[in-house]
């Protein structure tokens, strides 16, 4: 699927289960064809048990990239949600000021 596209923006996704003591990184992928067609697909789930640092997070994310046989120059960015849902949060209470 990622071969066929444009672009590729990744969506790192990075969660804690405290109860079972285990931390994730999801990486999906917004693949976008030249007639700007966007298709959303998941990657793949790693463990991330040394905690979330800029370092696992890097290697975890090219664990994951490095399983699909794809140009990887076509990655053009990535999508940081925990940036996108603070900023959101951030906006919710200065509006409702």
């Amino acid at each position: 699927m990622c071969q066929s596209v444009y672009s590729i923006a990744l969506i790192p996704d990075g969660w804690t289960a405290p109860h079972a003591k285990v931390e994730f990184l999801g990486i999906g992928g917004l693949c976008i064809n030249s007639t700007f067609d966007k298709t959303l697909v998941i990657l793949g789930l790693g463990e991330m048990n040394e905690g979330h640092t800029a370092e696992k997070t890097k290697e975890t994310m090219e664990t994951i990239i490095n399983n699909f046989d794809f140009d990887k120059r076509k990655i053009r960015g990535n999508i940081l949600n925990f940036i996108i849902k603070h900023i959101l949060v951030f906006i919710y209470y200065i509006l409702k000021r």
